[in-house]
């Protein structure tokens, strides 16, 4: 899903995101949302999942390009 246009698999994510029973699976949508739709705008849905998937913000954000994400998700 992560190869996706933001229309065809962004709800998609947000769904294996919110209700996937499986820790990998959330982790993995996360990232991929972020792939999708980027780092800024996905934060506020990765946000409402569990610790696990908002540490893939940290990664995505990856600090030296997107300060301000981090700084936002550490806040």
């Amino acid at each position: 899903l992560g190869h996706g246009a933001e229309k065809q698999v962004g709800d998609a994510l947000v769904a294996l995101l919110e209700q996937d029973g499986d820790e990998g699976v959330r982790e993995e949508a996360a990232r991929s949302l972020v792939k999708v739709i980027g780092c800024r705008r996905a934060t506020p849905k990765i946000l409402r999942a569990p610790v696990a998937c908002q540490r893939v913000l940290l990664e995505a954000a990856n600090y030296a390009r997107e300060d301000a994400v981090a700084d936002w998700v550490l806040e």
